[in-house]
């Protein structure tokens, strides 16, 4: 079963969640700080992504309070961007962490994101994930056109982009200095003509 209850720049509430074959992904909470330090704070996780590895909880709480302030109803906003928990069905762990919403050097695109445990590498778990957010972004946000972008040097993330279904047009170029980093990067894209949901049976 999907739950949809959000729609674009709305309050993201506590029983909100994205339901998987074997993953459950919802909202972050206040308890999962330390979970979320164990996998920020792993130099393998961070190491081809803009974001600084994290040093202490204190990088986990700042985040989880920024994380909680995006969930709210704020009207003025003219962008969005959620941050959730990726959690194992069978274990119950918080196992990494997904998102979908504006890229800050451009708030007219919305991409999707997302960042596992090591120890949960290889297994299918990111592209299950992007899948979801996909199907959360057509489906309940009703948007028209999603994006995915990576450092060129992740293949496994850029495999991801592409096993769930999105295509690669381009690279990103001509950014001001302060999001240089991500020139350079290939950049992928789905419409919602494009997409095909996927069948409820399997």
């Amino acid at each position: 079963m999907r739950k949809y209850r959000q729609q674009r720049h709305s309050m993201i509430t506590d029983d909100f969640f994205l339901d998987t074959a074997r993953l459950k992904i919802r909202p972050l909470k206040d308890e999962d700080c330390e979970s979320m330090l164990r996998i920020q704070g792993n130099p393998a996780v961070t190491q081809l992504t803009p974001d600084e590895t994290w040093e202490d909880i204190d990088d986990a709480e700042d985040f989880l309070e920024f994380v909680k302030w995006l969930y709210t109803d704020n009207p003025l906003r003219d962008w969005f961007r959620y941050f959730f928990a990726v959690t194992e069905k069978q274990s119950g762990n918080l196992i990494g962490y997904c998102g979908i919403g504006n890229p800050e050097f451009n708030p007219s695109l919305v991409e999707i994101f997302y960042s596992l445990d090591p120890e949960f590498w290889g297994r299918g778990y990111a592209t299950e994930t992007a899948k979801a957010l996909l199907e959360y972004g057509f489906t309940a946000l009703g948007l028209s056109k999603i994006t995915g972008f990576a450092h060129p040097d992740n293949a496994a993330s850029l495999r991801v982009l592409e096993k769930a279904g999105l295509n690669q047009s381009g690279y990103i170029s001509g950014l001001e200095e302060k999001f240089a980093y991500f020139n350079g990067e290939p950049f992928f894209e789905l419409s919602s003509e494009q997409w095909s949901a996927p069948d409820e049976n399997n």
